[in-house]
């Protein structure tokens, strides 16, 4: 399921979000440059634009090592350019959604050490 909702922050500026599977996600960008990014190993990220993604190029680069895991997803096209790199033991998946679900994201926890009371 995927439904776009509108809030407000603390100054009531208007923030679009995606609701997908009863998570909230930042709104999915309609083009990502993807360039100087390099996933190590235990490294896992996860990009995508309702448009197009566009991967290293110009003279950046774009690097999975061993170990580090990279997920591509784009509405219409995703263009790795010269300069994407996946080395052996690297994972990419790229590709392109026919029912605009994205990259879901969690939000972080709040408290990373919560007070017990006992």
């Amino acid at each position: 399921m995927f439904d776009i909702h509108e809030f407000t922050d603390a100054n009531y500026n208007s923030i679009l979000t995606n609701h997908v599977n009863g998570l909230v996600s930042p709104e999915v960008p309609l083009n990502a440059v993807l360039q100087n990014i390099t996933l190590g190993n235990g490294e896992d990220s996860c990009y995508n634009a309702s448009e197009t993604i566009t991967v290293a190029g110009s003279g950046t680069t774009f690097l999975v090592q061993n170990g580090g895991s990279a997920t591509l997803i784009a509405g219409q096209s995703i263009h790795m350019l010269y300069g994407t790199t996946v080395v052996a033991g690297g994972y990419l998946h790229a590709y392109i959604t026919t029912t605009n679900e994205y990259c879901i994201n969690p939000a972080k926890p709040l408290a990373s050490n919560p007070e017990v009371i006992p």
